[in-house]
């Protein structure tokens, strides 16, 4: 009997945990991490075998280390009794703050550092100012225009943006989430419709985001249609699918113009913004 190349566990735990090392820098952590991912993986069973998932195994460390830190930044910065209300969310209020930084991360020196500053470190503006050498006039000058940068940024008009169509209905909520905000971050307007009876996606949309499945349809299906169809054949698509290369395979021969095993990805964004620049120029 052949015997099946399946993934190999051995060096698939080494690979891990020296990556995982380098993200935590800490032996005991990083262990911890680990079996935390294998956990994850074994729960998948016969779909995560194979060699090729090797990669989305990485992806898999990566995020769990993210949500480490982000669990541990907020037990950090915010010291709040939980009510009693069972709905309560605390991953919200992180969330807008996470919002918040990366609207910081967006204005350009030094009006970021001073406004970090200001609003998180208690510093005054006479103590800015004596820091910045700068008059405490020009200090509150550059306060006023990053506030009223991030508030035009926060209340943008969301019809002046370009639509991204997402059909999918195998995403659950974390991955509808993650995608929900990174398109927005990446300057699209998020629209979720089911596929019309006709099965073919309308015209007036910039980006086509497709899941895995659609209905009773692939997302690659789905990807093919739009190919067809002279009106939109021309109009970009993400293409969510499994991780194995037969699939990447033919998503590339198909035609997406990208394509990611997951909405969680950390790569999500970065591949966003590079379709968003690209369909802009």
């Amino acid at each position: 009997m052949a015997q099946r190349d399946d993934l190999d566990w051995v060096e698939l735990r080494a690979s891990l945990r020296r990556q995982a090392r380098r993200l935590t820098g800490d032996s005991e952590e990083a262990e911890d991490l680990v079996q935390e991912c294998l956990e994850v993986l074994l729960r998948k069973g016969e779909a995560i075998v194979r060699p090729e998932a090797a990669a989305w195994c990485r992806t898999v460390l990566l995020n769990l280390h993210r949500q480490r830190l982000r669990r541990a930044w907020y037990q950090r910065v915010t010291v709040v009794a939980a009510p009693d209300d069972p709905g309560w969310n605390p991953w919200q209020q992180v969330d807008e703050r996470l919002e918040v930084e990366a609207l910081l991360d967006s204005l350009a020196e030094p009006r970021r550092r001073v406004t970090r500053e200001f609003y998180f470190g208690g510093a005054s503006i006479a103590q800015i100012a004596r820091q910045e050498q700068r008059p405490e006039g020009t200090i509150k000058r550059w306060l006023h225009e990053s506030r009223e940068g991030m508030r035009m940024a926060l209340q943008a008009d969301e019809t002046a943006r370009p639509r991204a169509y997402a059909y999918g209905t195998n995403w659950l909520d974390d991955a509808r989430k993650a995608l929900a905000q990174a398109l927005q971050q990446a300057g699209y307007q998020a629209v979720w419709e089911a596929l019309p009876e006709a099965g073919t996606p309308p015209a007036d949309v910039a980006l086509f985001v497709l899941g895995e499945q659609i209905a009773d349809r692939t997302g690659l299906e789905i990807m093919l249609i739009i190919r067809a169809t002279p009106a939109i054949a021309a109009t970009p698509v993400l293409l969510f699918g499994p991780a194995r290369q037969t699939a990447i395979l033919a998503a590339w021969q198909a035609g997406a113009d990208a394509y990611l095993t997951d909405p969680t990805s950390p790569d999500l964004l970065p591949l966003l913004r590079k379709l968003q620049a690209s369909s802009a120029t």
